[in-house]
């Protein structure tokens, strides 16, 4: 893994205790495994599970094909059904991407101050950095805030 590979699992796992995660679930992804939160909006009910492997190439894929770095740390997913009836599934994966995209411009770049103010940003504000992956519409996939 590259250096920035590490460093931003590093600020993901920071970013993980700062929300209050488990450590379990700290220490998975430090070992390389993910946690997977399936959220029944109809019942709103929250099931923690095992992602499966088809659903972890799918987030390994995502991270590999961006075209903006990121590592991704843990996994929502849910189903949307729309007032015509489709229904859509998505996974939207918190993440860190590299430092310098928290960034407003590249004069605004201090490395190491970057991340301390999106991890600051994110416990007041309560919004997550967030990829969606639409599982049935891939080029619908995005980056934005939960």
């Amino acid at each position: 893994m590259d250096s920035s590979k590490d460093k931003m699992r590093n600020e993901a796992i920071t970013r993980m205790r700062a929300l209050g995660i488990d450590e379990a679930d700290v220490t998975g992804f430090a070992n390389g495994e993910y946690t997977k939160v399936y959220v029944d909006h109809e019942t709103d009910m929250v099931l923690k599970m095992v992602p499966t492997p088809e659903e972890v190439e799918l987030i390994k894929n995502a991270e590999e094909e961006s075209s903006i770095p990121f590592v991704a740390y843990y996994i929502i997913n849910d189903e949307i059904t729309f007032p015509d009836g489709t229904t859509i599934s998505r996974y939207i994966l918190p993440y860190v991407w590299e430092e310098k995209f928290d960034a407003t411009s590249s004069d605004d770049f201090e490395e190491g101050e970057m991340w301390e103010e999106a991890r600051k940003n994110m416990l007041e504000s309560k919004i997550i950095q967030c990829y969606t992956i639409n599982a049935d519409i891939p080029e619908y996939s995005e980056f934005g805030e939960l």
